[in-house]
């Protein structure tokens, strides 16, 4: 698998070690977007970068989803979260980083729990052995 299907396409699995190389380039990503809107002073810049990173970020959870046989819902209501989580930002109801809104602590926390919940099982456990409905073994 190369570079274009990992982050662009929803189809197919990928193991462990793809997921944690799609993450950290990811992250790398999220990072220059942070900084190149925080060193203008600018929250909604960075908010707006980063929905470019979720695309290809939910591309490569859905094959990790796919790998462990999660249902693709759990990934998707992640994405949702992300989506108003950072809609609050560009929309500036989500308060400041200094001071942020009980609107964005209501949607952030289980945005972040959901968040860390894939991490662990996406990241750390095994996935399905031998083909099942969306591909073969990616090992």
């Amino acid at each position: 698998m190369n570079a274009i299907d990992l982050f662009f396409r929803f189809d197919g699995r990928i193991n462990r070690t793809r997921f944690w190389i799609g993450m950290a380039v990811l992250l790398v990503a999220e990072l220059v977007s942070y900084s190149a809107g925080y060193s203008r002073g600018n929250e909604r810049l960075s908010a707006i970068l980063e929905l470019l990173i979720l695309y290809p970020e939910t591309a490569v959870l859905l094959k990790r989803a796919h790998d462990r046989e999660m249902p693709e819902m759990v990934v998707l209501v992640y994405v949702a979260l992300a989506v108003l989580f950072t809609g609050l930002t560009i929309l500036g109801i989500g308060g400041t980083a200094e001071q942020p809104s009980t609107l964005y602590w209501i949607v952030g926390l289980p945005s972040f729990m959901l968040a860390l919940y894939l991490l662990v099982d996406l990241g750390f456990r095994r996935g399905v052995t031998g083909p099942n409905r969306f591909g073969p073994d990616p090992l």
